[in-house]
């Protein structure tokens, strides 16, 4: 805006009220620089958060800028290699990263400002157990999208009578790919197994690190086996009692 200066007074006043109004929507840290990293790349700006988002190339991160007071918003988040461009929803107050040599995009949800992970959960044989993420929800594992932070560990549970044998990952053209595979039980196993007392094996957690279709694969005690050590138990019980 462009006020005329003149000797009517009322011009004059309007003069000086839109210098202030000008100045007091200022920054007075206008001309200083805010730190992020070496090599930003590019920036994103949420209209509604009043927020803006900058990805570094060489340190594969993304660095969150709060538009009220102009400061870095926590720790840089990563993402993934030669990030090359970002997108924001200002709706769902989502990111989105294109990564230039890992040929992917880091989704990163801008409240929590942690990368978020698509992941779909399977379970065979049907019944045979279910999945627990962080210890406080337990997913069905009916082939239902669900989105998860990166970082989150998931835990493979066996039903009774049955036992965790691998996780696999499902990729395109009906192939798969073994992640994580665990020891054939022991006699020990099987008793613990019987009194609902058997630990979860370290292999069935599975810490979530991207995108993917995942299948935990369990396996069904041998029956005369699970006779044998309940034959064996009645007998030491009725020893000892």
């Amino acid at each position: 805006m462009v006020v005329a200066l003149s000797n009517n007074t009322y011009a004059q006043e309007l003069h000086e009220d839109t210098l202030y109004e000008i100045a007091k929507h200022t920054f007075s840290n206008k001309s200083s620089s805010i730190p992020v990293g070496k090599h930003p790349t590019a920036i994103g700006v949420n209209d509604y958060t009043n927020t803006t988002e900058s990805i570094i190339h060489t340190l594969n991160t993304l660095s969150g800028i709060d538009g009220n007071n102009n400061t870095k918003m926590g720790n840089a988040i990563p993402v993934g290699k030669h990030p090359t461009a970002i997108g924001v929803n200002d709706y769902t107050n989502t990111i989105y990263i294109a990564n230039f040599f890992d040929n992917t995009v880091s989704v990163i949800d801008g409240k929590s400002n942690k990368v978020v992970a698509r992941v779909m959960f399977n379970a065979e044989p049907f019944n045979s157990g279910h999945i627990e993420c962080n210890k406080d929800n337990t997913i069905d594992p009916l082939s239902k999208q669900f989105y998860l932070y990166d970082g989150d560990r998931c835990i493979a549970k066996p039903s009774q009578g049955f036992e965790f044998v691998n996780w696999q990952e499902n990729l395109k053209g009906n192939s798969t790919q073994l992640l994580q595979v665990a020891p054939a039980p022991s006699t020990w196993d099987a008793i613990l197994d019987l009194f609902h007392m058997k630990p979860d094996k370290p292999e069935s957690t599975l810490n979530i690190t991207k995108f993917g279709s995942f299948t935990a694969n369990f396996k069904l005690y041998h029956h005369l086996f699970q006779q044998n050590i309940g034959l064996h138990c009645s007998v030491l019980f009725s020893q000892l009692f």
